[in-house]
Formats: C-alpha cells, structure tokens, sequence
C-alpha cells in the first residue's frame, strides 16, 4: 500500500490532485487545506496517504500531515461516513481542532461543517470520543485552547493556513532564533514561518 508521496503537485481539480513522482503522476483526493502546502514546496511536497481498495478501484487520499491521514482513517470507521464526507470534515477543521472537538463532545461545533448535520455529529462523537485519544496530538495539553496565543496576529494567519499547535510552535521557534518577535512586522513574520514550514528550514 502506498503510505506517502513526496513530489510536485502539477494539478488540481476540485479535491483531484495530481502529484508527480519522478515522472510518475499520482492521482490522489485531498481536502483543500493540504492543497497550499503542496503548491509552495516545489519538488518537495509530502502527501500521507490513506490508500482505499475497492473491488472496482483502488483510490488514493492525500493529507499534509499525519495527523489529518490517522483521522481520516478514524472517520471512515463510523457508521455512515464515506471518504467524501470525512474529505469534508478535514477541510471544515484542522486535525487539532476536530480532535478536541470529538473529545469533547462538541456537536454543535462539527455540525457546523457542510454535509455534517447533528445526527451525523452525535454520532461522530459517540463512535470517536474514546478512539482519539490514541492519536498523537490528543492529551491534557493540547485540549486547551489557543486563547493564550491569541494576541499574537502570526498565530491566526497561520490557523488560517491550516498549521496545527506543533507545525505553529516549530515556526515560533525558528523566528525566535532569528528576532523575529510580535514587535517585528508581521508580513516579515509571516513570510519567515513558511518559509520555515515549507522548507523545513529558516
């Protein structure tokens, strides 16, 4: 089974991607978020796929992290829920805020992602509340909220990217090294973060 890509994305259509891998073009579905990423890594973009078998097709799901794949995984397992609609609740919410979410028991917060309504929600909750606390970004910590960071303008541009709390964090650290504090403009802050998660390095 195919576990992960690494190549350049060369099309998108709708959730259809195709990501080239030393001349070979993969065709894997992806939810929109995973999409930004891939575009500005080059020739280094990292899908984490989930590989589907059907009788009739084998199909591929891409994710730009690890996280978002183990969810996705997760979210297959629940009664009612094809690779569409877990496509859809991966865009709706970043893997750290769908994680706690389900902890949670937050209904109200996961009917707010299109195609999930309330009875497909308490039932996401019911299935997944105690399955997720096997995954790596669910414990005491990352359960808090991002209130303390709030103030912080990089923060909210970078959830709005979709970087999780560790993605954000490995950023702020880099631009620490480089003095680049909330002090500093946040067009150079923000231009110094991707290029920090991008290219792995600062």
């Amino acid at each position: 089974m195919i576990a992960r890509l690494t190549g350049r994305l060369v099309a998108v259509d709708g959730v259809r991607c195709v990501i080239d891998v030393h001349g070979v073009g993969y065709e894997v579905l992806a939810p929109a978020r995973a999409v930004a990423p891939w575009r500005d890594a080059g020739d280094a973009a990292v899908a984490y796929v989930s590989t589907q078998v059907r009788e009739d097709a084998i199909t591929l799901f891409g994710f730009s992290s690890d996280d978002d794949r183990a969810l996705f995984v997760l979210l297959l397992g629940v009664t009612g829920v094809g690779p569409r609609l877990a496509l859809a609740c991966l865009d709706g919410m970043t893997a750290d805020a769908l994680t706690r979410a389900l902890a949670t028991g937050d209904v109200k917060r996961l009917a707010q992602t299109p195609g999930i309504g309330k009875k497909t929600a308490e039932r996401l909750v019911l299935e997944l509340k105690d399955k997720v606390g096997g995954l790596s970004m669910v414990g005491a910590a990352p359960a808090a909220p991002y209130a303390p960071r709030a103030a912080d303008p990089l923060t909210a541009a970078l959830t709005g990217l979709g970087y999780d709390r560790a993605e954000q964090d490995r950023a702020q650290a880099a631009l620490r090294e480089q003095d680049l504090g909330p002090d500093k403009p946040i067009s150079d802050r923000l231009r110094a973060a991707l290029k920090v998660l991008y290219k792995g390095a600062p």
